[in-house]
């Protein structure tokens, strides 16, 4: 990875590094009803996306996801471990795990063994849940709105475009992609400024990987890395 890639992501505030992780969601977002927006989303978020219930409901997924995090960050009566124990609780009930670990492997899991499969989707349950859930406990996150929302090309899927406030550093665009899975939605990837968060993580992997450690030597470094 380039200097001005690794520059950037010094400068993504922790929420969105960990959300990007959110490859699906296993008990799935719980969206509002259609026509009951979000407290924080934006008139013009609104203007642009109400005609498409779907988008609606995804952006409202997103937004609810947010302010609930915000919520929770500026609650000071809460201490950073305290945080992390309840983010460790919103990833594990909305991050698709299996879906996750299999794309972050890319050709690798083909060509793993199911044992081999079964050990590295365990270890990297723990490793995303562990580092980010820890990560997203000491955030400073102080805004998060949604700006707009609309359909990828050739998909089913929603890109959800929101903008994070910060008082100490200037505000970030991420752009979340939603897939809908009936009355739930899944976050399969984040993109915040230019910068994909899975396949940023992915890459990481594919350098372990060709360095001839394998699938193996990818789940000791992921067990290193919990312990």
């Amino acid at each position: 990875m380039d200097g001005a890639r690794i520059k950037a992501m010094r400068g993504i505030p922790a929420l969105t590094l960990v959300m990007s992780m959110g490859l699906g969601l296993a008990g799935g977002l719980n969206p509002t009803y259609a026509g009951e927006p979000a407290a924080g989303m934006t008139t013009a978020a609104l203007a642009t996306i109400k005609s498409d219930q779907v988008q609606m409901r995804a952006a409202q997924a997103v937004e609810r996801l947010g302010q609930e995090a915000v919520a929770v960050l500026s609650d000071h009566s809460l201490n950073k471990e305290q945080r992390a124990s309840y983010f460790h609780k919103i990833l594990s009930r909305d991050l698709d795990i299996p879906v996750l670990a299999k794309f972050m492997l890319g050709r690798y899991w083909k060509r793993a063994t199911a044992d081999q499969r079964a050990a590295y989707t365990e270890v990297f349950t723990a490793f995303i849940l562990k580092t980010y859930s820890t990560r997203l406990g000491g955030a400073k996150v102080d805004a998060f709105h949604v700006v707009k929302a609309n359909k990828a090309k050739n998909s089913k899927d929603i890109f959800v475009h929101t903008r994070v406030i910060r008082s100490d550093a200037d505000p970030v665009q991420a752009t979340w992609r939603i897939r809908p899975y009936g009355d739930e939605f899944r976050i399969v990837d984040l993109v915040v400024e230019g910068i994909s968060m899975a396949i940023t993580l992915r890459q990481e992997f594919a350098s372990i990987l060709r360095k001839g450690d394998g699938v193996d030597g990818l789940i000791q470094k992921l067990k290193d890395r919990i312990t």
